[in-house]
């Protein structure tokens, strides 16, 4: 039996005869605005390395592949460092200012904060003499060849378009504002992949000290991963039983709803929509209070009571809750209509593992819209990495079969997530655009300004 090719890498290996264009186009307009070519660089990457897969060869171009990946790293992390010193990263900024010439952990415990995000900056800062630009330029640093370096390592055939899909997530670029969230996430991606428990179960640690919110992922990863392993075990793949045959019969009533009933789902969706664009923040704010004031909650979890209470400034809620939604939707959309397609008892178990990283993602955007906050931050590790939420999707054997509703899909998603990236950029173009990312002017900015930046470190904060 003649084994089918991965209709995804059939399709960017078919645009090979088109790479060195799209590469040279892709390098024009890098360096006329780095922003706007990346999208072509990290296309000519993946059609790279799909033709390697075809063809079951080692990569012919891939000094120009990695080139153009460390021309994408390069710009989105000093893309990222120019975020303004305002909010949490000034908090993160003072931190730093008071590192290196006190007891690291004791600081740390006394300011009751998670410390694992400020260990190498503590370290440097004790050696080298760095202002505070370095500290947000050594972050983003690390966190971006973090991400890059997972990317290529847990998904080799996949990496241009993993890492295109997390730069058009548009979260992306708030990783500094919110450091320690997205510092934590360096380590849940590899504790999402990896399957064995012991090395989970270490990661976890590390995560939950990184930022205590990385909780709501790592229980039930755990919990489930040692089920489903056990199951695995015990009855074999293909006769799983209790937690896969409960992700079968949620898959069969998900299906149900958004093909069979296609209409009722877009009706859902509208409503939900409607519900987060007119609800006034009274319900959520008096809500949030209300728990952040309860005398159990407070005798439970002081810091959790606090936590809860410092969120329900009214003017924050607002302005977090248009956010959250709009930088989520397009992946809430495309991912339940391709995961209804999945047959997962022939998945490897990663699949399952992002399958529930999505739900407790959509959990925790839930919780924030009934008068939960707190949590509603969780959802950036959707909504700013999501490419990695698509490796159930890319490692589905559905991809190997002829063209269908399912690839039709898979590259509808990347489309439209391009398709809003741009729209993001040049919504810079506008007087009343974000002006966190260079002062506003993202898309003006060309090669030679990013050197420029780079090298002027002697800036004041």
């Amino acid at each position: 039996m003649i084994q089918r090719q991965n209709c995804f890498h059939e399709l960017f290996a078919y645009l090979g005869k088109l790479k060195y264009t799209i590469l040279l186009l892709g390098l024009v307009i890098w360096l006329l605005s780095p922003m706007l070519g990346l999208i072509p660089l990290l296309i000519f990457s993946q059609i790279d390395v799909s033709q390697s897969v075809i063809k079951n060869t080692r990569k012919k171009n891939y000094i120009l592949n990695y080139f153009c990946i460390l021309a994408v790293l390069f710009t989105v992390t000093i893309t990222a460092s120019t975020y303004s010193v305002v909010g949490d990263l000034k908090q993160y900024t003072i931190i730093y200012d008071q590192l290196g010439g006190t007891n690291f952990f004791d600081f740390f415990k006394k300011i009751n904060m998670e410390p694992v995000t400020f260990i190498i900056p503590d370290l440097v800062k004790r050696y080298f003499y760095l202002n505070r630009f370095d500290f947000i330029l050594l972050q983003a640093i690390t966190m971006n060849c973090a991400y890059f370096a997972l990317a290529r390592v847990f998904m080799p055939n996949y990496y241009p378009t993993v890492i295109m899909l997390n730069i058009c997530s548009i979260a992306y670029f708030q990783q500094l504002f919110l450091m320690r969230q997205y510092y934590s996430f360096i380590f849940l991606v590899p504790f999402i992949y990896l399957v064995n428990w012991k090395y989970k179960l270490v990661l976890g640690l590390i995560a939950l000290f990184t930022h205590s919110s990385t909780v709501i992922f790592t229980i039930p990863q755990i919990i489930v991963t040692m089920t489903i392993t056990d199951q695995r075990v015990k009855h074999g793949k293909e006769d799983s039983i209790s937690i896969l045959k409960l992700v079968q019969s949620f898959q069969r009533w998900l299906k149900k709803l958004l093909l069979d009933r296609f209409v009722l789902y877009v009706a859902l969706l509208t409503i939900t929509l409607s519900f987060i664009l007119l609800t006034k923040s009274g319900f959520i704010s008096n809500t949030q209070v209300l728990l952040g004031s309860n005398a159990f909650v407070q005798e439970v979890s002081p810091r959790l009571a606090t936590t809860l209470s410092s969120y329900s400034n009214t003017e924050y809620l607002l302005g977090l809750s248009r956010d959250l939604w709009k930088v989520a939707v397009i992946d809430i959309m495309f991912l339940p209509l391709l995961l209804v397609q999945i047959r997962f008892n022939r998945e490897p178990l990663v699949c399952y593992s992002w399958v529930l990283a999505f739900a407790s993602s959509a959990i925790s955007l839930l919780l924030f819209y009934v008068g939960i906050p707190a949590f509603g931050r969780l959802v950036y590790f959707l909504s700013g990495l999501s490419g990695f939420f698509y490796t159930f999707v890319l490692k589905s054997s559905n991809l190997f079969h002829k063209r269908n509703f399912f690839s039709f899909a898979i590259f509808g998603a990347i489309s439209a997530k391009i398709v809003y990236f741009y729209y993001f950029l040049f919504s810079f173009l506008r007087s009343d655009a974000n002006p966190y990312l260079w002062g506003g002017h993202v898309i003006q900015a060309n090669i030679y300004d990013y050197i420029e930046y780079l090298l002027n470190i002697n800036r004041n904060l």
